[in-house]
Order: C-alpha cells, then structure tokens, then sequence
C-alpha cells in the first residue's frame, strides 16, 4: 500500500532531514539514512535560514523543535505542497 501512495506523490528531503536522521541512536537507523539518500534533496537556501529563523521567532514551533521549524520552511521556501 505505501509503495502504491508514494507513486502518486514526488518525495524529496534535505540536509536537514538526513541531519535528523543522523542524530541519536535508534533501530534500523542506518536502514532509514540508505532510504534517505536515495531520495532527491532540496536546497538549503538562504531564504530557508531566514524562514526558520522567523518560525521560531513567532514562536510558530515550540522553542526545542527547531527541527520541525526547519521542515516546514523548507516546505513553504519550495512551494511544496504537502510536509
């Protein structure tokens, strides 16, 4: 069923996800960063720094979810539709 789903979507991650990936210790980590790259990046852009920077200025994110800011500013900076 996920494979059927994700063929009616384009998938794409960044930087800043694989980073989150990276970080700690979990199971099949090293499973999740081979999917990962296989997928196709979004730059981090200046305008992402400084739309991460304004989320949590206006406190949009709790101010330990830095990460989540960086998301939906990567969304919003490429115009995607879904994050």
């Amino acid at each position: 069923m996920v494979e059927l789903e994700r063929s009616l979507f384009a998938v794409w991650t960044s930087t800043l996800g694989e980073a989150e990936l990276r970080a700690g210790s979990f199971p099949r980590q090293s499973d999740c960063l081979r999917m990962i790259r296989k997928l196709r990046y979004l730059p981090v852009t200046a305008t992402v720094q400084e739309l991460i920077e304004e989320i949590m200025r206006r406190k949009l994110v709790p101010p330990n979810k830095t990460g989540d800011a960086a998301h939906l500013a990567i969304a919003a900076a490429h115009r995607m539709d879904f994050c």
